[in-house]
């Protein structure tokens, strides 16, 4: 297992909370388990309505990860 940050919201800012982000959700493989976890679309459109400095900080390399995913054909859709 490794060591990051894990940010869990109920309703995410820019978005209509859970009833929107399921429609784009992927599933992600944790102990023995199926996680829904929003897509890295709405992840940044999230961080964007956020402004914290923190979350602004990271979009330059979210998108880029957005954007090698889709040169791979990975369009962050549900998985």
């Amino acid at each position: 297992m490794c060591s990051s940050d894990l940010d869990i919201a109920l309703r995410p800012d820019g978005t209509d909370g859970f009833d929107d982000l399921i429609r784009g959700h992927l599933l992600i493989s944790y102990e023995d388990r199926f996680v829904p976890v929003a897509n890295l679309e709405d992840i940044i459109r999230s961080k964007e309505a956020a402004g914290r400095e923190k979350d602004l900080l990271v979009i330059p390399a979210l998108r880029a990860h957005a954007r090698r995913r889709q040169g791979r054909g990975q369009n962050g859709a549900k998985g």
